[in-house]
């Protein structure tokens, strides 16, 4: 019996694995957020962590701040807003100046983040993992 000529490695594996979840996921979300989608509707989707699939030999997330886990996704789709790739970071406490902009609400002065809706002032993000120290007592 011939032997494949490129074996399937586990890290293939694994991003098979990966790719047909967000395949599911992305069926999912368009079978129920078709029927609402008109000229009023706005959608966020966006996610806790990135996904590193095996990078520096983590198998799961949360130990170390690799880049691949700070990149969250985060989808917006609303009326007047072309789809593109922003260069800029945006952060989750974003998402509530957005959505306030999109109902025509003016956000708190004291409320951190900035609209998504418009152009997108560059800004700092800080993280911090305090996994290795609560769950397993290294400094």
């Amino acid at each position: 019996m011939a032997r494949p000529r490129f074996p399937v490695s586990d890290a293939d594996a694994r991003m098979r694995r990966y790719l047909g979840e967000v395949a599911s996921v992305d069926a999912a979300l368009s079978q129920h957020l078709t029927p609402l989608l008109d000229e009023a509707t706005t959608v966020i989707v966006t996610g806790d962590h990135g996904e590193a699939l095996g990078d520096h030999g983590e198998q799961t997330h949360g130990l170390f701040a690799y880049e691949a886990t700070l990149k969250v996704p985060l989808i917006l789709v609303a009326p007047g807003v072309k789809p593109h790739i922003e260069p800029e970071f945006v952060r989750h406490i974003d998402i509530a100046p957005t959505i306030l902009q999109r109902a025509g609400m003016n956000s708190p002065s004291d409320l951190p983040g900035q609209s998504l809706l418009g152009k997108v002032k560059p800004q700092d993000a800080y993280f911090e993992s305090l996994s290795a120290s609560l769950n397993r007592g290294w400094a």
